[in-house]
């Protein structure tokens, strides 16, 4: 059925409807920050479905610009480092084995599902029956590659002398709008674990109600703006991030 204006539920219908759809303890935290206001906690995940659409767009735009901006370094620091053509790849023996050492599982479950992915493409597909390429293997790596490239699990303990070293043989130049040493190294990699949670809570369409927006956000334009300026410029173009913020219940 469509959702014509002549069938929209009111906002009195719309509480008891949200509570058999969605569960109570789904609604519960609504519940908790609107004073058990049924009906404002409504609003309220009404308003966290807005926010997580724009959360989801800018941490897209931000994996996106970092996952290209540390290949290309991470190519030419292979070559120059290793010897090697690239640093990713569907084979086995693709991979330098010092980032392969802090990357395994990553890389293991991206040529894994890129196999997969190749497996499936339809008989129109430009592509059918090609096997798996690099970019192919590269797209499946997901967010946490990169900050645990970064070294972003300090705090759990994890020795980062490789991500430093590789910061220092290249990786600086992906962000030549930051800080070059050490230092900026960890600030890019906090800032990257920070906005990984946050994109995963909202993939997951948990609740936003307690992640300071606004510094996520900010987080997520630094990182941009560390690469290129433009970047943050064109994320934020047209973007309705900063009004859904306000439009908070």
């Amino acid at each position: 059925m469509g959702t014509e204006s002549g069938n929209l539920l009111s906002p009195a219908a719309q509480s008891p409807v949200a509570e058999q759809m969605l569960s109570q303890p789904r609604l519960q935290p609504y519940l908790d920050a609107a004073d058990n206001d049924m009906q404002r906690a409504v609003e309220l995940y009404r308003w966290n479905q807005r926010l997580t659409g724009v959360v989801l767009k800018h941490s897209s735009d931000v994996e996106i610009a970092v996952r290209n901006a540390l290949d290309a370094q991470l190519v030419i620091l292979c070559h120059n480092e290793f010897g090697m053509e690239d640093w990713i790849g569907p084979e086995s023996d693709s991979t330098p084995e010092e980032i392969y050492g802090l990357l395994r599982k990553g890389i293991q479950e991206a040529r894994v599902h890129a196999l997969a992915e190749s497996r499936h493409r339809p008989k129109d597909h430009p592509r059918y029956r090609c096997a798996p390429n690099r970019d192919d293997v590269l797209a499946q790596l997901t967010f946490g590659t990169w900050d645990l490239l970064l070294g972003a699990d300090l705090a759990s303990g994890m020795q980062d002398a490789i991500q430093q070293r590789l910061w220092s043989q290249g990786l600086c130049k992906a962000f030549p709008n930051g800080r070059q040493d050490d230092e900026g190294r960890r600030r890019i990699a906090v800032r990257l674990k920070r906005i990984r949670k946050l994109r995963n809570r909202a993939a997951h369409a948990e609740n936003l109600l307690r992640v300071e927006p606004e510094k996520r956000l900010t987080d997520m334009l630094s990182v941009l703006s560390a690469i290129s300026k433009e970047f943050s410029t064109w994320s934020m173009q047209a973007s309705p991030y900063r009004a859904i913020v306000k439009e908070r219940p």
